[in-house]
């Protein structure tokens, strides 16, 4: 017995969205670059983590999970970078 079985297409809404000059730049960086400019987003981030971390807590993160966060996103881009 064989059934049939619709395959998911796609569907166009107007024309795609223009890319942004920031991604348009981004792409045009060498791939040393890129790595540099998120190891850099990542010390910076290092740097500023417990100002980081009491804003989250202000919007209702408890101070420890606030903490962990910015630490993730430090070691994620640090691996991004790698």
């Amino acid at each position: 017995m064989w059934a049939e079985v619709g395959h998911p297409g796609r569907v166009r809404m107007g024309s795609p969205p223009a890319v942004s000059p920031s991604a348009r730049s981004w792409v045009g960086q060498s791939p040393g670059a890129r790595a540099a400019l998120l190891w850099a987003l990542a010390a910076a981030l290092q740097r500023r983590e417990s100002t980081l971390a009491s804003r989250l807590e202000r919007h209702g993160v408890e101070l420890q999970v606030a903490k962990a966060e910015v630490e993730l996103s430090v070691r994620r881009l640090r691996a991004w970078g790698a």
